[in-house]
């Protein structure tokens, strides 16, 4: 199982992943405007949940990871 840490900005994301060893590879940096880079970021890492950073006004993902 991976987890996907997810620092949500106006203008950007830091994804940063771990698995039950520890962290993998480096955080990445991704505009929040480029799904497919984000999908692609994703889909690197099977299963996985995502843990997104508590922000107070929190609107509904537009990009739902199947």
């Amino acid at each position: 199982m991976y987890y996907i840490g997810i620092d949500l900005h106006k203008q950007d994301l830091v994804m940063a992943v771990e698995d039950d060893a520890g962290p993998v590879g480096r955080p990445r940096r991704l505009a929040c405007r480029d799904e497919a880079a984000i999908l692609a970021q994703v889909g690197r890492w099977r299963p996985f949940r995502a843990i997104l950073e508590r922000i107070r006004r929190l609107r509904p993902p537009s990009v739902v990871f199947r």
